[in-house]
């Protein structure tokens, strides 16, 4: 039988090279006119309309995707609203995000950050924004390790690499933290430069 015959699963344009395939109970079940869609599991990309070249697996993957275009987004609620030529990997990864251009990586990784774009955060909890008061916010940051950038609100283009580098960091742009824990004290300013285990 095709996947159209059964309850949970269905293709559209089913034999083109455009074909999209949704598994999983409402996976893309919103879908009109996209192409070339992937979606596995419970409500995943579900709202979707026109979303095309596009991967969500994982139960509510990408689940309030409506238009967005090239990306991949696999794990428990990873990249649950704007996901615009984004990667996100992992339970949780980029949930809240509402920009374009990223790619996060790990268990929570961008988590809560909301208008971000252009930025890479790899490991756990990477630029996650747990640790802020207020919805992290800024473009062109980079966050490798886990925890690193944890607190961020509001930055541009910040580098930070080893466990827990710049954590405490709320605001500032074009810091460079490199070490574990490298940054830890800092909690605002601009430019910036720590090197070495709990350097700064």
């Amino acid at each position: 039988t095709s996947l159209n015959g059964l309850s949970d699963a269905k293709t559209t344009d089913s034999g083109a090279a455009d074909e999209s395939i949704f598994i999983g109970t409402d996976s893309g079940s919103s879908i009109t006119d996209g192409n070339s869609n992937v979606a596995i599991g419970y409500k995943a990309l579900e709202d979707a309309t026109s979303a095309d070249q596009g991967v969500a697996i994982g139960s509510g993957a990408a689940l309030n995707v409506t238009t967005n275009q090239n990306f991949v987004v696999i794990g428990y609620n990873a990249g649950q609203n704007q996901v615009n030529s984004c990667v996100y990997i992992g339970s949780r990864a980029g949930q809240d995000t509402t920009g374009g251009s990223n790619t996060f990586v790990g268990d929570g990784a961008g988590q809560l950050a909301t208008s971000v774009s252009s930025c890479t955060f790899i490991g756990n909890g990477a630029g996650n924004g747990a640790g802020s008061s207020t919805e992290p916010t800024g473009d062109n940051n980079t966050a490798v390790g886990n925890v690193t950038l944890f607190s961020l609100q509001d930055g541009d283009n910040n580098t930070a690499i080893g466990y827990s580098a710049g954590a405490a960091v709320t605001s500032g742009d074009g810091n460079t933290f490199v070490g574990k824990e490298a940054g830890l004290i800092v909690n605002t300013g601009d430019n910036n430069v720590t090197i070495g285990y709990q350097a700064g």
